[in-house]
């Protein structure tokens, strides 16, 4: 109604106070002008002169929670507005009303506080139509596409790709390559060929398309779109192609984060898939902060005893214990134990399978310090004896000397060698007259020698 009602120049103008009076904090107009006698001329130019009286903040909540009780019989609590998606809400209004904003970071907290203004004319960039029409469908695309997915389900494989393609070829027809049937057709082929060995590249290339389809026709912020991301990570996951799911499960988490907020649950159960995906792709500490976070926001939102918060606690214990910090480890499962035993009782088969674990954390803990003590011991001990000091610096010439003597013995010179011939030749000249004569059995040995 302020759109209807707003005169061809000031439709920015009562866009950007409509939008700040609902995440912002504009204050009456009367409130406003008691602090000063006159208004300015620049403010004066700015209001517009519009017909109706400028709305305010609280005016318009008034409006929302009457309209909200008379057409839902729902009333709206004093927390309401604290609690409202800022980011979220204001791209869902924009595309319901056919209103296009300047695409920058708008600052709704200024200083840790909420800002009372942050739009303004500048950032209304353009309006465009939104049109209402009926979608014509495909009885025989529908009935070939349930087909498909009922023999999906009792495992008949390749009579659910039968189905499914003539379903595909049925939706091209009718609705064209972008259209949310198409990609729901898409999605069941890609379970298909999943599920057939041979053919796991089209299952990738099928859901790959899904995830185009839903972006362009659904946009980026919409629930199936997030979805589709969702089901290419788990699919390259099964696939071993851990680097790449992870890499679409951090797009599936910002998609979530923009729709629904970041205090959202389905986030964190994501985050716990994120993690095994992770641990999988060997980077551990990537692991531990999406369990951490994951942690933190399931005990803001739904506390320590509850049931999902414990399960995400001890696959925090897990992941410490995978790493070797067994102390955390330990500390964990002890606050799943208390936790499941103050929930359920101590004879709860969750509440003993808890203390098993905790028993074991607790084992691998002081086998671990025991170990870390007896290897410090030992170095302490190793450091404590003394050592001799050899000076090597005196040894190595004597060592090179006795070398050099070893060297002159093994390799004699020329002239040595021919002065020890000669010396053996004199000696043997002179002991021939002492010398004893030859027997026939030197005469035999001689004449052999010569034969060889």
């Amino acid at each position: 109604s302020q759109m209807r009602q707003a005169e061809p120049g000031t439709i920015s103008w009562v866009i950007a106070n409509f939008l700040n009076c609902l995440f912002g904090n504009v204050v009456p107009q009367a409130t406003a002008n008691n602090g000063s006698k006159k208004l300015s001329a620049a403010r004066r130019k700015k209001n517009r002169d519009t017909s109706q009286v400028p709305l305010d903040t609280e005016e318009l909540w008034r409006q929302l929670q009457a309209s909200v009780v008379a057409k839902y019989g729902y009333s709206l609590g004093s927390e309401a507005r604290s609690k409202l998606r800022k980011l979220a809400s204001l791209r869902g209004l924009c595309r319901m009303c056919g209103v296009q904003m300047v695409a920058r970071d708008y600052e709704f907290e200024k200083h840790g506080k909420p800002n009372s203004k942050p739009f303004s004319e500048e950032d209304v960039y353009d309006l465009f139509p939104v049109m209402k029409f009926n979608t014509p469908r495909t009885a025989d695309g529908l009935e070939a596409l349930e087909s498909g997915r009922l023999c999906l389900l009792q495992g008949c494989v390749e009579l659910a790709q039968s189905f499914l393609n003539d379903a595909l070829c049925i939706f091209y027809q009718v609705y064209g390559p972008m259209h949310k049937e198409t990609g729901q057709c898409y999605s069941n082929l890609a379970v298909v060929y999943f599920q057939m060995r041979q053919h796991h590249k089209e299952a990738i290339r099928c859901q790959e398309k899904v995830c185009v389809i839903m972006e362009r026709v659904l946009g980026m912020d919409h629930a199936l779109t997030a979805h589709a991301y969702e089901n290419l990570a788990i699919l390259l996951q099964a696939l071993g192609h851990t680097l790449q799911a992870a890499a679409m499960m951090d797009r599936t988490i910002q998609l979530l984060q923009l729709i629904f907020g970041p205090d959202f649950l389905g986030i964190s159960a994501l985050r716990i898939k994120a993690a095994a995906v992770l641990q999988d792709a060997s980077r551990p500490d990537a692991a531990l902060q999406m369990l951490t976070r994951a942690l933190d926001n399931y005990s803001s939102v739904l506390g320590d005893r509850h049931q999902q918060t414990t399960s995400c606690r001890h696959a925090l214990a897990v992941s410490h214990s995978a790493q070797g910090d067994h102390r955390e480890s330990a500390a964990q499962a002890k606050l799943v134990y208390t936790a499941l035993r103050q929930e359920f009782g101590e004879e709860d088969p969750r509440t003993v399978e808890a203390s098993n674990c905790l028993k074991k954390f607790t084992q691998n803990a002081v086998t671990h310090l025991k170990t870390q003590n007896a290897i410090y011991a030992k170095v302490q001990a190793a450091a404590s004896e003394p050592q001799p000091i050899q000076d090597t610096e005196s040894q190595k010439p004597i060592q090179d000397t006795e070398s050099q003597k070893q060297a002159g013995k093994s390799k004699p010179s020329k002239k040595n060698r021919q002065r020890a011939k000669k010396q053996v030749l004199e000696e043997a000249s002179g002991n021939d007259s002492s010398a004893t004569p030859p027997s026939d059995d030197d005469f035999i040995l001689v004449s052999r020698k010569k034969k060889f």
